[in-house]
């Protein structure tokens, strides 16, 4: 079984041959230590900066920082089944159309969950 880094950052930057200061500088950062604390995964990158590194290396954030997205699904997806049970029985359209996007996400989270499994 292939394991999987919590960060992809570091083996993306140095496959293109760029350095931490290069990265920083393309990214509109001042300094690669900012590129070297989001590759030890000390600091979570902005969505500037994904952007930025999808634009350049033609990966997304899920890609780069698949731990972090995990533990960002986790929390989303925990607050959501909360919700979702608090608005049980309330049967209001506008209610209606959010147990829609629930169950719409909790089915792509199961189906995720499932190709992680194999």
């Amino acid at each position: 079984m292939k394991k999987r880094l919590g960060c992809y950052l570091r083996l993306e930057r140095l496959k293109s041959g760029l350095t931490e200061s290069e990265l920083a500088n393309l990214t509109g950062r001042a300094s690669g230590s900012i590129i070297s604390r989001l590759e030890a995964q000390q600091r979570q990158p902005s969505l500037a900066e994904c952007f930025g590194f999808e634009v350049l290396f033609g990966r997304s954030a899920k890609e780069l920082f698949p731990t972090l997205f995990d533990t960002v699904e986790e929390e989303v997806m925990r607050r959501a089944y909360e919700l979702y049970e608090r608005l049980q029985g309330d049967p209001s359209k506008t209610v209606r159309d959010k147990l829609a996007t629930f169950e719409g996400a909790f089915q792509r989270w199961k189906t995720r969950s499932n190709a992680n499994d194999v």
